[in-house]
């Protein structure tokens, strides 16, 4: 059984997240949600689940106001994983000596994160309850 079972969603930083929003909105005609006082803009698309006949996966698109001004020409993003069994695979990882950030519980469900060797930030994410999506 392979350890990654789809994308979760893509996650772009921006200098401006309303503005790219709206590019976004403009140009693709895509219906965001926002939240943390309108610095976060998500959607998601539902696809059926190959695994669990009638059941739906997600993949999640947002965009993220950038913590600290990014520098002209570099792009943030971060590539989030849906997996099967979170804990499990952040214990193989950690036995391989690779830096993890703790497994933390949430609403949606389960995830940690990880650095490949060019510094990527990677995130994992088993998924929760996801009738609410």
């Amino acid at each position: 059984m392979a350890d990654l079972k789809g994308f979760g969603g893509v996650f772009i930083y921006s200098n401006d997240s309303a503005a790219l929003r709206d590019w976004y909105v403009s140009h693709f005609g895509l219906a965001f949600e926002s939240y943390n006082e309108g610095k976060v803009h998500y959607l998601s698309f539902a696809a059926g689940d190959l695994e669990h006949p009638g059941g739906k996966v997600f993949t999640v698109f947002s965009i993220f106001q950038a913590e600290a001004p990014l520098a002209e020409g570099r792009n943030e993003y971060r590539i989030n994983f849906r997996v099967a069994d979170a804990a499990g695979l952040r214990d193989k990882l950690e036995n391989a000596r690779i830096a993890l950030e703790p497994l933390e519980e949430h609403q949606e469900g389960k995830f940690f994160w990880a650095r490949d060797p060019d510094g990527n930030r990677l995130e994992f994410w088993e998924p929760g309850d996801v009738s609410s999506f």
